[in-house]
């Protein structure tokens, strides 16, 4: 197997992991753990498909490209799967929902300026570890319900799903001022 073929295996496992996730989030614990696992494959995944690219020396435009349209169907699946089940407010999923498309789209429509949002990477590990605890908080809120406890965290998952589309939001308006700052000649 060629070691490229290999990272997108990785990669695009994250989408079926996606549809795994959102499937299995209901209110059963045995499907619920089904549905964790996934999210925990995925992450690891979403680990280890760059560091493969980089080991391996097969890393590209594209392959980053990929890798992020794998994170959104992730994200966009959680935050599907929150809403369906009254955990996440359906303006927040709103929200997360636009974040990455409008996201996704600016990378693609500025596709050759990609390595201008560099300095904005620690904000995007920022949004991705807001974003896994945000699901994490909503599989306990699920799992709560499930054992019809008393306990609820409605406002961590929410306060922290906010959190996640400013963190978000911030790269993708700060990469569309950078693309209208004038080109500095030296």
């Amino acid at each position: 197997m060629e070691s490229k073929t290999l990272v997108q295996i990785v990669t695009f496992s994250r989408i079926l992991l996606a549809i795994v996730m959102i499937a299995c989030f209901q209110p059963h614990p045995t499907i619920l753990i089904i549905s964790f696992a996934a999210m925990v494959l995925a992450y690891i995944s979403d680990l280890a498909d760059g560091f493969l690219a980089r080991k391996l020396s097969v890393a590209s435009l594209d392959g980053q490209l990929w890798d992020s349209v794998a994170d959104k169907a992730l994200y966009i699946a959680g935050a599907i799967a929150m809403g369906n089940q009254g955990i996440l407010h359906p303006l927040l999923v709103w929200a997360m929902v636009f974040r990455d498309v409008f996201t996704f789209a600016t990378r693609v429509i500025f596709y050759e300026k990609i390595e201008l949002i560099v300095d904005l990477k620690r904000l995007s590990y920022l949004h991705c570890a807001l974003i896994y605890i945000t699901m994490t908080a909503g599989f306990f809120e699920m799992y709560t319900l499930i054992k019809e406890g008393d306990f609820t965290n409605l406002w961590l998952v929410n306060g922290v799903a906010l959190l996640t589309f400013v963190s978000g939001a911030y790269p993708s308006v700060k990469f569309l001022i950078i693309k209208k700052a004038p080109a500095s000649s030296s």
